[in-house]
């Protein structure tokens, strides 16, 4: 006698088999994000500041070595300009009216700004749900306009920010490095004072910035081109064996 097969058994072999398939699926590239100011979001020169359209860090990451966790990583700038600490721990600039449609073309940070405008949101909060997919690993480097915009900051408050910050990102993981060294007279004390306090706090995991001299432009903040690169570059070294 002759069964009949259950048309639910042929379903059940077919989702099998589907499942089988994706688990031969390459894994998703992990993600970093760079969390800045304009110091992160390009570099200066002679015919004045350019937001980089790609991080050199993108391109750099292919000099890790094979086995390195981060050498196919997806890289995301997300530095903003004229940012301070607080506005990314606390609460950002408000705007008075729904800043205009941006196209994916705009860099990251500008949309991310747009995003967090309307109700003055902090924009490290906004941070997860603008990527939309888990943050592996965010790479900070702010302080530099908080003395510039605040004449009232304090490198322990800008300190107690970066924590704040790291919080908000949670549960990615966060290096953060000090500010890029400046020789611009309203900045140079307050960078060089927070870089000593990050790394008496043991909050300094990332590139030492203020106390390696990379080229700056006219500015006396904004590094060069070659500055820009260099200090991409510079992360490899925090990279190579993180797991």
């Amino acid at each position: 006698m002759s069964m009949r097969r259950s048309p639910w058994l042929a379903v059940a072999v077919l989702v099998a088999c589907v499942s089988c398939r994706g688990g031969n699926a390459a894994p998703a590239r992990p993600l970093i994000v760079l969390i800045g100011d304009s110091t992160t979001a390009g570099y200066g020169g002679q015919d004045g500041y350019v937001v980089a359209a790609k991080t050199p860090l993108a391109f750099l990451l292919a000099h890790l070595p094979e086995t390195s966790r981060w050498r196919h990583a997806e890289v995301v700038n997300l530095g903003i300009p004229n940012t301070t600490s607080r506005e990314w721990a606390e609460a950002s600039l408000r705007c008075r009216s729904a800043p205009p449609e941006m196209g994916a073309d705009v860099q990251p940070g500008f949309r991310l700004a747009a995003r967090a405008c309307p109700s003055g949101a902090p924009l490290a909060g906004e941070v997860p749900a603008f990527v939309g997919r888990p943050i592996d690993l965010a790479l900070v480097v702010l302080g530099t306009n908080d003395p510039y915009r605040d004449p009232a900051a304090t490198p322990e408050q800008t300190v107690a920010n970066l924590r704040t910050i790291a919080t908000r990102l949670a549960p990615a993981r966060v290096l953060i490095a000090s500010p890029f060294w400046t020789t611009h007279p309203g900045r140079a004390k307050f960078v060089e004072a927070l870089a000593e306090r990050l790394a008496s706090n043991g909050l300094l995991t990332g590139p030492d910035f203020a106390r390696i001299h990379l080229p700056l432009d006219g500015s006396q903040v904004h590094l060069t081109y070659g500055g820009f690169v260099a200090g991409g570059a510079l992360w490899l070294d925090t990279l190579r064996d993180l797991r």
